[in-house]
């Protein structure tokens, strides 16, 4: 009795456009779920159909188990696979279950995990899926003779590429260690080509959770293929929930930031991994004071609630002249570091709890670095340049070198966090050439690039490969312009952060008279002047360095889009939630910035991130 995997194959193309091949998936069928139509069932929008490769490409299944992660079958993406960027481009659609709609979001995958014994792996999405609701991961094993829902966009009986989301019911029979065996009823097919690594979930509407993943199949019954009657054979993930939960965490922090650097907006972290900002401010004593963002806003919420609890002491911009924020560890929420005044690198892991005094940084604390004085390092950068989701660091020194040391993850001793630098290779980066220096990916691909503002305006993208195995390999190729006129006398202030919630950094000029002018990036790096197209969108709040001495970038609302917080002079703290509107001017922020805070005069709290 011969078994078929459900490995994906390529048929003839459709002849669509781009845009609708995107949404249709091309014309590669790995197969559906022989059953009824489950279009239009909202209970699994969770439910995802990936194309590896450029169209038409392989077609799987999938489904959503954290806000940036898909799980499906590792045999989707071939023999060897090893964890990083997909070896071809891979693109996602989730919370579409009926193909001819635009619901959803598709999104590119930047970073494949795959599990070491089963046929198993995670897909990193280039952003959240918003408003689609993750399906739990069971933790109880499936019993013989329980009913499993099996989904899937597969072929079915008649079509070879159907547009809608299919299901059946599936009787468990055989339970292995890593396998399960199902039969559908009156031995009904049950999967066909393009259902690999589709959901088998116990229960229905919002209290599925998922069991399985499809496998293999002998495929009778399905549109132009032989099959055998095989039995169908799940892949079980019922024990593999903490693994799941420990590798699919989110990137919202992995940019990191410097805070207060010169001539760009301060970051707004989040040190509890909701993706929703919180707030720190330093007292002129050097206390740091907390508070937990609640992701609601005025006037129906209160955005940062009680009484704040102190995180840390010593902090003074003398003892401390920068303070590093970034997710080092890779567990989803921000870290601090202290660049102390003689160049050593402190840094604690956040608990991610606001619930006592010192809770949230409680040690114990760990130097990661010596030398990094401001003399000698000019600037630090912060980013996720190899696209593992660990915030790494970079150098910037005097002489305009740039060395990158990646981020192991590694706080339990002394010296372990950046173990191994990179001569990235002389960029030119000095102070006099680039007025301002920042990272972020401006192209989607999970990993954090470099964009230069040189003193004639220009500004200057490098572009991350990734490769940190050798010294000149990650950022390899010449600069590309990206834009121009943006000296610093005319741009006092450079905003970056992801403002439309695409996965991609966009930009921000803050004009010397206060005004606002917002790109988004379109990704496309393959010649100068594509990246940050047209004039731009205008918003005109009034954001002087006098009036609002601070700008700090952050998700406020966890919506998956960068928001903006000024801080005025007087000490107020107004909010403008971004809506990602970028259509026309003033559509991207509303017309009057929410009151989230008073009584932060900068002379009395010199920091705030």
């Amino acid at each position: 009795m011969k078994r078929r995997v459900w490995r994906a194959r390529t048929t003839t193309a459709l002849g669509l456009t781009a845009a609708v091949a995107a949404t249709m998936l091309g014309a590669t069928a790995a197969g559906a779920v022989v059953g009824s139509d489950e279009g239009a069932n909202d209970a699994y929008r969770f439910a995802a159909r990936i194309v590896v490769g450029e169209l038409p490409g392989r077609g799987c299944s999938g489904a959503l188990v954290a806000p940036q992660w898909v799980v499906t079958a590792k045999a989707c993406f071939g023999v060897g696979v090893q964890a990083g960027a997909p070896a071809q481009p891979t693109t996602v659609t989730v919370g579409r279950t009926d193909g001819s709609t635009a619901a959803g979001h598709v999104l590119a995958a930047t970073r494949v995990v795959p599990h070491p014994d089963r046929d198993v792996v995670l897909v990193r999405l280039a952003a959240r899926a918003r408003g689609v609701t993750p399906v739990p991961v069971a933790t109880a094993a499936p019993q013989a003779g329980e009913s499993l829902r099996l989904l899937g966009f597969g072929r079915t009986a008649t079509a070879w590429v159907p547009d809608r989301l299919h299901g059946a019911t599936a009787a468990v029979g055989v339970v292995a260690a890593g396998t399960v065996e199902v039969a559908g009823e009156s031995g009904a097919t049950l999967v066909c080509m393009g259902d690999a690594g589709g959901p088998a979930v116990r229960g229905a509407g919002a209290g599925a959770e998922l069991v399985a993943l499809h496998h293999s199949s002998g495929q009778q019954g399905c549109h132009g293929v032989d099959g055998t009657d095989a039995p169908t054979v799940e892949t079980r993930v019922d024990d593999l929930a903490a693994w799941i939960a420990a590798t699919a965490t989110s990137t919202c922090n992995a940019v990191g930031g410097v805070v207060d650097a010169a001539g760009l907006g301060a970051p707004l972290p989040d040190f509890t991994g909701d993706c929703g900002a919180d707030i720190i401010h330093q007292n002129v004593e050097g206390q740091l004071h907390g508070w937990r963002g609640t992701t609601a806003l005025p006037p129906a919420g209160t955005l940062f609630t009680g009484e704040p609890f102190l995180v840390g002491s010593g902090w003074t911009q003398t003892n401390v002249p920068r303070i590093v924020l970034g997710d080092f560890t890779g567990d989803g929420k921000t870290d601090i570091m202290r660049n102390m005044a003689n160049g050593d690198l402190i840094a604690w892991r956040s608990s991610g709890s606001f619930s006592t005094t010192a809770a949230l940084f409680p040690g114990p604390s760990r130097k990661v670095g010596s030398g990094w004085t401001t003399a000698a390092v000019v600037r630090i950068l912060t980013g996720d340049f190899d696209g593992d989701g660990r915030t790494d660091i970079g150098a910037n020194y005097a002489d305009g070198n740039l060395r990158v040391w990646s981020s192991t993850g590694d706080l339990s001793a002394d010296g372990r966090m950046f173990a191994a630098e990179r001569s990235v290779k002389q960029l030119g980066l000095t102070l006099d050439a680039y007025p301002r220096v920042t990272t972020g990916d401006v192209d989607g691909d999970g990993r954090a690039d470099v964009l230069g503002q040189a003193k004639d305006g220009k500004l200057h993208l490098w572009r991350s490969t990734g490769d940190l195995s050798a010294d000149g390999t990650l950022f390899p190729a010449a600069k590309v312009d990206v834009g121009s006129g943006w000296t610093t006398a005319r741009i006092p202030r450079i905003l970056t952060g992801d403002l439309t919630g695409e996965g991609r950094t966009d930009i921000v000029a803050v004009f010397a008279d206060g005004a606002m002018r917002a790109w988004p990036s379109t990704g496309d790096l393959s010649a100068g002047g594509r990246l940050f197209t047209g004039p731009g969108t205008n918003y005109a709040p009034g954001f002087t360095a006098a009036a609002y001495p601070r700008l700090l970038v952050g998700d406020v609302n966890a919506d998956g889009r960068a928001d903006i917080v000024a801080h005025k002079s007087d000490g107020v703290l107004l909010a403008f939630p971004s809506t990602g509107d970028t259509s026309a001017d003033g559509t991207l922020f509303g017309k009057d910035g929410l009151r989230v805070g008073s009584g932060w005069r900068p002379a009395t709290y010199p920091r705030v991130f």
